[in-house]
């Protein structure tokens, strides 16, 4: 998903969960993933982190960033649970919003939807339903000759099988639903009647929320009553300017990844 749709399925994810404040600081960490690769584009020591993209990577890799990834918001969520300090509130929100990007990125960079059919089906972070889903090739070059080739959407069209449910390699242009029109949305759209795009954005949306309530719901089975009930109010409460998070961006990213090194 590009930048812009990455905001409206955060806030329509949660509207109903978290305030304005919160809201803002994962969604500008769920941008700061896309940011960060852009930034390190050319940088042979740090390598484009495919996982957290569902880009040239496996399905596994992308399961183990989710699941890493988790485990650190909830971890720092149940260390904020102890305190009233709004930074620690800050990179907890910060860890949900690097994640929520990978859960996003999966259904628009992936032929789950191609899969699964026209209605909202969310992934459910298992094996099991893998089988037949398939990652795209980032690869610069397939990527270029497929988006000049003249001729590729009529050869995407005619081998839409092969390309969206069979076992061939793709290019993210081949792949990607992150925006109205692409090559995947059309195609989408004219064998189903229901547009790649508003569908991966719809399946993201619930995935994002559902993902939420999860960790809360851990949470409180974990955290003793006074715990939680200190955490929510805090959530509830949270007003940290964007000021605050530009200041602290290089802060959260290197405590975040640091966390996930951790994990592996």
């Amino acid at each position: 998903m590009i930048g812009v749709n990455h905001y409206s399925i955060t806030e329509d994810a949660l509207n109903n969960r978290l305030n304005d404040d919160a809201i803002y600081y994962v969604s500008e960490a769920n941008r700061d993933s896309d940011v960060i690769e852009d930034e390190n584009k050319f940088n042979i020591f740090k390598p484009y982190n495919a996982p957290q993209h569902f880009n040239k990577t496996t399905k596994e890799e992308g399961l183990n960033f989710l699941e890493n990834a988790q485990d650190v918001v909830i971890d720092d969520l149940k260390e904020a649970s102890k305190t009233d300090d709004d930074e620690a509130y800050a990179q907890a929100l910060y860890d949900f919003g690097r994640l929520s990007h990978c859960i996003q990125d999966f259904y628009s960079h992936t032929n789950w939807i191609n899969q699964t059919g026209p209605e909202v089906k969310i992934w459910n972070e298992t094996t099991d339903e893998l089988d037949n889903v398939k990652t795209t090739d980032y690869g610069v070059i397939s990527q270029f000759f497929d988006m000049i080739n003249p001729f590729f959407k009529m050869y995407a069209e005619s081998n839409y099988d092969s390309l969206y449910e069979g076992n061939s390699k793709v290019s993210h242009y081949t792949m990607n639903k992150d925006e109205k029109g692409t090559l995947a949305d059309v195609l989408y759209e004219k064998n189903t009647g229901t547009s790649g795009f508003e569908l991966a954005m719809k399946d993201a949306s619930v995935h994002t929320e559902q993902k939420w309530e999860e960790i809360m719901d851990e949470l409180k089975s974990e955290l003793t009553d006074e715990e939680f009930d200190n955490l929510q109010e805090n959530l509830d409460d949270f007003d940290l300017s964007a000021d605050i998070f530009d200041e602290n961006r290089d802060e959260y990213r290197q405590n975040f990844e640091e966390d996930m090194e951790d994990k592996t």
